[in-house]
């Protein structure tokens, strides 16, 4: 069984996949027989892939049975909870991120700006606050304005800015004439409040 994953919570309204991957050295299995129950419930539907939606509140055990018509037969099953109140769901853990997630400056190929976007996947919690700094005096941070969105806030070329998530941040490799031919290597450090960082690598290619 592929889905839902074992423990699932989910309420009623919402569509439940239930997904199983059938396979049969004879031959293949019709679809009618396989067949998806409820304890609660009882019959779901037929196939590999089903969806439902308003099952009963509750701890439901829910079973996949695949029968080839030849004598093979195989079984699985999982736990799922159906709730009434969208508050009962778990909560989503914060998964902030940071795209790209490493840069490169060229100046022979007139590279030599990036925007970088850090943003929680979760968006339904709360704004973090942050801190960005770079890492070589070369490196240069600035917000991108993002429509109406003006919380991140800091003077042009600055090494380092602060604001709320989500944000657009545009990394600049500037004064490169005063660095030496090769590769250089820099780091955007992102530090979320109150816990977690980011780091987005920066190379700096001069010949």
């Amino acid at each position: 069984m592929r889905s839902p994953a074992k423990g699932h919570t989910a309420t009623f309204e919402q569509t439940l996949s239930l997904m199983a991957d059938i396979t049969d050295e004879d031959g293949e299995v019709a679809e009618e027989a396989i067949r998806w129950e409820s304890d609660l419930n009882g019959f779901l539907g037929t196939g590999e892939d089903v969806a439902i939606s308003g099952l009963k509140e509750g701890t439901h055990t829910i079973r996949v049975t695949a029968d080839d018509g030849r004598g093979g037969m195989a079984a699985d099953e999982i736990t799922v909870r159906i709730v009434r109140d969208p508050t009962a769901l778990p909560a989503t853990p914060s998964r902030v991120t940071a795209s790209p997630s490493m840069l490169q400056c060229d100046p022979s190929e007139q590279l030599m700006q990036h925007d970088v976007v850090v943003e929680d996947e979760n968006y339904m919690l709360p704004a973090k606050v942050f801190r960005a700094t770079a890492s070589e005096p070369w490196v240069k941070l600035m917000p991108v304005p993002r429509g109406q969105d003006v919380r991140v806030s800091a003077p042009y070329g600055a090494m380092s800015v602060a604001g709320l998530t989500p944000f657009s941040l545009r990394v600049t490799c500037e004064g490169v004439g005063n660095v030496s031919q090769g590769i250089h290597s820099a780091v955007v450090t992102i530090d979320l409040v109150p816990s977690g960082r980011l780091t987005v690598p920066v190379t700096l290619r001069t010949t």
